[in-house]
């Protein structure tokens, strides 16, 4: 009995640590998206990552701060109460071959089961940021700061739309 009650009193406190020390904030769940991740998830984009600031074009990236730049977003797109993970990546494979489109900007959403991916669009050159649209549930991709060169994709009728603007 004694080594019954000290085993329960052992499972309580390794899952009160456990749990205390799980993160509240969803944008900690970023850290998860690693070439591991990318190889299971986008398996299309050869040795993919989260795309930084370094590999944006150096013209722009003096501009990152001063926008408030920013690669990886969480919103409730879909508008079902989960926000959607919203990040840009790249493939450093396809760059090494100097292939077009290794640039993408995907959407995942955290399950029961785990993270699934919603949407991908590739990208034939580097974003520099992202922000929330303030006309509907979506995201405005620019290629440029301080420009209109830039696209979006919202959902709508349960479907994820890319509208280009340049």
């Amino acid at each position: 009995m004694q080594i019954m009650s000290r085993l329960f009193l052992f499972g309580l406190v390794v899952s009160f640590i456990y749990f205390g020390c799980q993160s509240k904030n969803p944008a900690d769940k970023f850290t998860q998206f690693n070439q591991d991740f990318f190889a299971r998830h986008v398996p299309e984009f050869p040795g993919a990552r989260l795309l930084t600031k370094a590999d944006i074009p150096k013209n722009q990236q003096d501009f990152f701060y001063e926008e408030d730049g920013q690669l990886q977003l969480l919103l409730d797109m879909n508008n079902n109460t989960i926000p959607e993970y919203i990040i840009c990546g790249v493939s450093d494979s396809m760059l090494q071959k100097h292939e077009r489109g290794a640039y993408f900007i995907a959407m995942f959403e955290q399950t029961e089961t785990g993270i699934v991916r919603r949407h991908i669009q590739q990208l034939w050159i580097a974003p520099v940021n992202i922000k929330p649209s303030t006309e509907r549930a979506g995201v405005i991709i620019s290629f440029a700061f301080k420009s209109e060169y830039a696209a979006e994709i919202y959902y709508k009728n349960n479907k994820y739309h890319l509208q280009r603007w340049y």
